[in-house]
């Protein structure tokens, strides 16, 4: 069962400073296209970037969380994994987890743990990392038909007119919810792997950035 969550919860709550001013890197977020916010969200999550320099992580945290109060996150498959050893069975997990702030940003990540939450929490921050921005035609559809493989898996997208909705396995309708799609068809080929499928996806979504330059 798929479960969503706003990935401003999960930030560790710390005492933040009230910001005075508006830094210049507001200005300009402000002022970037949908791709370059995308890099810098993905930066702001994992610490790559502080605005405010060394001497204000509590406003960088405050930033951080506002910034990310629109990103949801979705456990798209968890998978546990026995390993036998001479001392005993080893059992790890291996989680799938995508997330998007439903406005045209999606990122997908994959985590391996011997504890369920530290691998959900490692597949969070990878998604984080893996920010894209989907072109999306009247923000609701995709621009064009476009086909992915990944493995076995054989994906096929086609954008449908608005109003007609998602027709896709649940799996892929949550995904195109978190991107901000409300009118898409899905067509599965070749395997039902979650991971491939959902990988596949993410690559005919990808292509649509490399197809339009």
């Amino acid at each position: 069962m798929v479960q969503q969550r706003p990935l401003s919860a999960q930030a560790t709550e710390e005492n933040a400073v009230p910001s005075t001013s508006q830094p210049a890197f507001v200005t300009t977020f402000q002022s970037a296209n949908e791709k370059k916010r995308a890099l810098m969200l993905s930066q702001l999550a994992t610490g790559e970037l502080a605005p405010y320099g060394r001497e204000g992580e509590a406003r960088h945290q405050e930033r951080v969380e506002e910034w990310m109060s629109d990103f949801m996150s979705q456990v798209i498959n968890i998978r546990g994994v026995s390993k036998g050893m001479r001392t005993g069975g080893i059992r790890r997990f291996s989680a799938v987890v995508v997330a998007g702030n439903r406005q045209g940003v999606l990122g997908m990540g994959t985590g391996k743990a011997s504890e369920l939450a530290a691998a959900v929490s490692k597949a969070n921050m990878r998604a984080l990392k893996n920010l894209f921005t989907v072109p999306r035609y009247n923000d609701a559809t995709t621009w064009q038909a476009r086909t992915a493989k990944y493995g076995k898996a054989k994906v096929i997208t086609y954008p449908r007119s608005s109003g007609s909705g998602i027709m896709a396995a649940p799996m892929l309708s949550a995904i195109c919810d978190l991107a901000g799609i409300r009118d898409i068809g899905v067509k599965v080929h070749g395997t039902r792997n979650a991971i491939n499928i959902v990988k596949a996806f993410i690559i005919a979504l990808e292509s649509q950035n490399k197809f339009q330059k």
